[in-house]
């Protein structure tokens, strides 16, 4: 009970804030965005073909017979914080 509330404080007090940018273009993204090297949230942002194509099918096809490692969460959203996910 008391390592519990240890890592809430400790998972409190590690929270920054994360910038938020919504249409940005390459050339935004690669002359303010990128150099600051912090984590960005990137919104409506066109990244091809990626989130259509990109199944679990299509990427065991192009992968072969290689053996990966990958994350696996119930929820679809994973918490690194509360490890909510296995590899698989």
């Amino acid at each position: 009970m008391i390592f519990q509330i240890v890592l809430k404080k400790i998972s409190v007090k590690m929270r920054k804030h994360v910038e938020v940018y919504s249409n940005v273009t390459k050339e935004v993204f690669e002359s303010e965005i990128s150099p600051k090297r912090r984590p960005a949230i990137l919104r409506g942002v066109d990244i091809g073909e990626a989130t259509a194509k990109w199944s679990a099918e299509y990427l065991s096809q192009q992968g072969h017979n290689k053996e990966v490692k990958v994350h696996v969460c119930p929820t679809g959203k994973m918490d690194f914080i509360h490890k909510n996910f296995v590899y698989k």
